[in-house]
């Protein structure tokens, strides 16, 4: 289910390149400016363009900023993680960055907030984290 979730995710957020998707919902509202989108899906869906197995677990929605798609997941040991991908699904960084929830519905919830070259997340287990946009040290 995660993979159909993140590649429509993925899938929509192609769609709309005008508008960067920096917080949850785009701007906590779910409306999105963008003109000429489909009014009706294939019947088959829309095409996948890429997927990517191994983001663990997470319950956030991707971020995209700068070019960039952020998500997060809790792999093995409950270790949250912050992958960043190019548009074509290439995957340019990865890192940790601290414990996440893992007693039920596993993972990350938080969506990964971007902002004048930092990045935000806010871990399941209450811990906000800021890191440098380029190089995902924390700051």
């Amino acid at each position: 289910m995660k993979k159909v979730l993140i590649t429509c995710l993925i899938c929509t957020s192609l769609a709309i390149t005008a508008q960067e998707n920096i917080q949850w919902r785009n701007d906590r509202t779910g409306i999105y400016q963008e003109s000429g989108l489909l009014k009706t899906w294939p019947v088959d869906g829309p095409s996948m363009l890429w997927h990517y197995d191994g983001l663990g677990e997470e319950h956030s929605s991707v971020a995209i900023a700068d070019g960039k798609l952020y998500v997060t997941g809790m792999t093995e040991g409950g270790q949250g993680q912050l992958y960043v991908f190019d548009t074509n699904g290439k995957l340019l960084n990865q890192k940790p960055y601290g414990k996440e929830w893992d007693k039920n519905y596993n993972g990350s919830r938080g969506t990964v907030t971007v902002n004048e070259g930092k990045v935000y997340i806010i871990a399941g287990m209450g811990d906000l984290v800021c890191m440098d946009a380029n190089t995902l040290d924390i700051i």
